[in-house]
Protein backbone atom coordinates (compact mmCIF):
# COMPACT_ATOMS: atom_id res chain seq x y z
CA UNK A 1 0.00 0.00 0.00
CA UNK A 2 2.79 2.42 0.94
CA UNK A 3 4.63 1.52 -2.24
CA UNK A 4 1.52 2.19 -4.32
CA UNK A 5 0.87 5.55 -2.72
CA UNK A 6 4.38 6.86 -2.27
CA UNK A 7 6.51 5.47 -5.06
CA UNK A 8 6.59 4.37 -8.63
CA UNK A 9 8.88 1.38 -9.03
CA UNK A 10 10.08 -0.08 -12.27
CA UNK A 11 11.99 -3.38 -12.41
CA UNK A 12 15.16 -4.06 -14.32
CA UNK A 13 13.45 -6.82 -16.26
CA UNK A 14 11.89 -4.38 -18.73
CA UNK A 15 14.59 -3.93 -21.40
CA UNK A 16 12.87 -0.98 -23.08
CA UNK A 17 13.20 1.01 -19.86
CA UNK A 18 16.76 0.01 -19.04
CA UNK A 19 18.34 3.11 -20.54
CA UNK A 20 18.37 6.05 -18.16
CA UNK A 21 17.32 3.96 -15.17
CA UNK A 22 19.35 4.15 -11.94
CA UNK A 23 21.42 0.99 -11.47
CA UNK A 24 22.51 -0.30 -8.08
CA UNK A 25 26.31 0.01 -7.83
CA UNK A 26 27.94 -2.35 -5.31
CA UNK A 27 31.14 -0.32 -5.41
CA UNK A 28 29.40 2.73 -3.91
CA UNK A 29 28.10 0.95 -0.83
CA UNK A 30 24.64 1.57 0.59
CA UNK A 31 22.69 2.80 3.59
CA UNK A 32 19.53 1.10 4.80
CA UNK A 33 16.85 3.78 5.11
CA UNK A 34 13.76 1.70 5.82
CA UNK A 35 11.66 -1.38 5.31
CA UNK A 36 8.80 -1.63 2.82
CA UNK A 37 6.58 -4.61 1.98
CA UNK A 38 9.08 -7.01 3.52
CA UNK A 39 12.00 -5.57 1.52
CA UNK A 40 14.77 -3.16 2.44
CA UNK A 41 14.82 0.41 1.17
CA UNK A 42 18.44 1.40 0.63
CA UNK A 43 20.28 4.50 -0.60
CA UNK A 44 23.01 3.91 -3.16
CA UNK A 45 24.79 6.37 -5.43
CA UNK A 46 22.28 9.14 -4.84
CA UNK A 47 19.27 6.94 -5.64
CA UNK A 48 16.87 4.82 -3.61
CA UNK A 49 16.28 1.14 -4.24
CA UNK A 50 14.00 -1.60 -2.93
CA UNK A 51 16.03 -4.77 -2.39
CA UNK A 52 15.18 -8.26 -1.24
CA UNK A 53 17.55 -10.27 0.94
CA UNK A 54 19.26 -13.49 -0.04
CA UNK A 55 21.14 -15.85 2.26
CA UNK A 56 24.76 -16.17 1.24
CA UNK A 57 26.52 -18.55 3.59
CA UNK A 58 26.91 -16.87 6.97
CA UNK A 59 25.73 -13.47 5.69
CA UNK A 60 22.69 -11.94 4.06
CA UNK A 61 23.13 -10.26 0.70
CA UNK A 62 21.06 -7.71 -1.17
CA UNK A 63 19.32 -9.08 -4.26
CA UNK A 64 16.97 -7.86 -6.98
CA UNK A 65 17.45 -4.17 -6.22
CA UNK A 66 14.87 -2.15 -8.13
CA UNK A 67 15.06 1.64 -8.40
CA UNK A 68 12.47 3.84 -6.75
CA UNK A 69 11.74 6.77 -9.01
CA UNK A 70 9.62 9.87 -8.67
CA UNK A 71 7.18 11.37 -11.18
CA UNK A 72 9.81 13.49 -12.97
CA UNK A 73 12.11 10.56 -13.68
CA UNK A 74 9.15 8.36 -14.58
CA UNK A 75 8.03 10.94 -17.15
CA UNK A 76 11.55 11.18 -18.55
CA UNK A 77 11.86 7.41 -18.87
CA UNK A 78 8.43 7.18 -20.48
CA UNK A 79 9.40 9.88 -22.99
CA UNK A 80 12.66 8.07 -23.80
CA UNK A 81 10.80 4.79 -24.23
CA UNK A 82 8.21 6.43 -26.50
CA UNK A 83 10.96 8.03 -28.61
CA UNK A 84 12.75 4.68 -28.94
CA UNK A 85 9.53 2.94 -29.99
CA UNK A 86 8.78 5.68 -32.54
CA UNK A 87 12.32 5.51 -33.95
CA UNK A 88 12.04 1.73 -34.29
CA UNK A 89 8.67 2.12 -36.03
CA UNK A 90 10.12 4.65 -38.49
CA UNK A 91 13.02 2.30 -39.25
CA UNK A 92 10.64 -0.62 -39.72
CA UNK A 93 8.35 1.42 -41.98
CA UNK A 94 11.33 2.57 -44.05
CA UNK A 95 12.46 -1.02 -44.54
CA UNK A 96 8.92 -2.15 -45.42
CA UNK A 97 8.60 0.69 -47.95
CA UNK A 98 11.90 -0.21 -49.63
CA UNK A 99 10.85 -3.85 -49.97
CA UNK A 100 7.43 -2.81 -51.27
CA UNK A 101 8.96 -0.43 -53.83
CA UNK A 102 11.32 -3.16 -55.07
CA UNK A 103 8.35 -5.50 -55.49
CA UNK A 104 6.43 -2.83 -57.41
CA UNK A 105 9.25 -2.54 -59.93
CA UNK A 106 8.94 -6.18 -61.00
CA UNK A 107 5.13 -6.23 -61.28
CA UNK A 108 3.75 -6.09 -64.82
CA UNK A 109 2.03 -2.90 -65.93
CA UNK A 110 -1.22 -4.79 -66.47
CA UNK A 111 -1.56 -5.11 -62.68
CA UNK A 112 -1.57 -1.34 -62.34
CA UNK A 113 -3.89 -0.96 -65.32
CA UNK A 114 -6.45 -3.20 -63.61
CA UNK A 115 -6.12 -1.21 -60.39
CA UNK A 116 -6.65 2.02 -62.33
CA UNK A 117 -9.74 0.50 -63.92
CA UNK A 118 -11.01 -0.35 -60.43
CA UNK A 119 -10.40 3.24 -59.33
CA UNK A 120 -12.33 4.51 -62.35
CA UNK A 121 -15.25 2.18 -61.50
CA UNK A 122 -15.39 3.72 -58.02
CA UNK A 123 -15.54 7.28 -59.42
CA UNK A 124 -18.83 9.00 -60.34
CA UNK A 125 -19.75 8.03 -63.92
CA UNK A 126 -16.45 6.07 -63.99
CA UNK A 127 -14.66 9.36 -64.69
CA UNK A 128 -11.58 10.92 -63.14
CA UNK A 129 -10.98 14.62 -63.73
CA UNK A 130 -7.56 16.20 -63.33
CA UNK A 131 -7.86 19.68 -64.75
CA UNK A 132 -5.37 21.12 -62.24
CA UNK A 133 -2.54 20.02 -59.96
CA UNK A 134 -4.77 19.74 -56.90
CA UNK A 135 -7.15 17.32 -58.62
CA UNK A 136 -4.24 15.32 -60.00
CA UNK A 137 -2.70 15.08 -56.53
CA UNK A 138 -6.01 13.78 -55.14
CA UNK A 139 -6.20 11.13 -57.86
CA UNK A 140 -2.60 10.07 -57.26
CA UNK A 141 -3.27 9.75 -53.53
CA UNK A 142 -6.50 7.79 -54.09
CA UNK A 143 -4.70 5.47 -56.51
CA UNK A 144 -1.80 4.96 -54.10
CA UNK A 145 -4.26 4.23 -51.29
CA UNK A 146 -6.01 1.63 -53.44
CA UNK A 147 -2.70 -0.04 -54.32
CA UNK A 148 -1.48 -0.35 -50.73
CA UNK A 149 -4.86 -1.70 -49.63
CA UNK A 150 -4.87 -4.36 -52.37
CA UNK A 151 -1.35 -5.47 -51.50
CA UNK A 152 -1.88 -5.22 -47.71
CA UNK A 153 1.00 -2.78 -47.32
CA UNK A 154 0.99 -1.99 -43.57
CA UNK A 155 3.06 1.17 -43.21
CA UNK A 156 0.73 3.74 -44.78
CA UNK A 157 1.34 6.40 -47.40
CA UNK A 158 4.19 8.88 -47.57
CA UNK A 159 5.31 11.30 -50.28
CA UNK A 160 7.97 8.95 -51.69
CA UNK A 161 5.49 6.11 -52.03
CA UNK A 162 2.85 8.33 -53.65
CA UNK A 163 5.47 9.56 -56.13
CA UNK A 164 6.51 6.01 -57.03
CA UNK A 165 2.91 4.90 -57.43
CA UNK A 166 2.05 7.93 -59.59
CA UNK A 167 4.55 6.53 -62.13
CA UNK A 168 2.71 3.20 -61.96
CA UNK A 169 -0.54 5.11 -62.47
CA UNK A 170 0.87 6.46 -65.74
CA UNK A 171 2.06 2.99 -66.79
CA UNK A 172 -1.37 1.55 -66.04
CA UNK A 173 -3.02 4.36 -68.00
CA UNK A 174 -0.92 3.53 -71.06
CA UNK A 175 -2.07 -0.09 -70.89
CA UNK A 176 -5.72 1.01 -70.71
CA UNK A 177 -5.11 3.31 -73.70
CA UNK A 178 -3.53 0.46 -75.67
CA UNK A 179 -6.50 -1.77 -74.85
CA UNK A 180 -8.85 1.11 -75.81
CA UNK A 181 -10.73 0.78 -72.52
CA UNK A 182 -10.89 4.51 -71.73
CA UNK A 183 -12.15 7.70 -73.30
CA UNK A 184 -10.24 10.95 -72.87
CA UNK A 185 -11.94 14.31 -72.46
CA UNK A 186 -10.66 17.75 -71.52
CA UNK A 187 -8.59 16.95 -68.44
CA UNK A 188 -10.56 13.78 -67.76
CA UNK A 189 -10.55 10.06 -68.45
CA UNK A 190 -13.59 7.75 -68.44
CA UNK A 191 -13.84 3.98 -68.38
CA UNK A 192 -15.81 2.76 -71.42
CA UNK A 193 -17.27 -0.26 -69.64
CA UNK A 194 -18.83 1.71 -66.81
CA UNK A 195 -21.29 -0.42 -64.78
CA UNK A 196 -23.73 2.51 -64.92
CA UNK A 197 -23.99 2.09 -68.71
Amino acid sequence: MIRTLAFLTIGFAAPALAQGMPVFDDAKGFDVVGVMDGSLVVANGGHSFICSLRAGGDVWQLANCEPIIGPAMAAQIEAEERAAVEAAAVEQNTEAREIFLRNLEVMPDVVFANLLADLLRQAPDCTLTASNKQELALIERAYAQLVIERFNYPAGLDSELIKALSKKLEDGGEVLDDREEVLHGSGSVRLKTCPAN
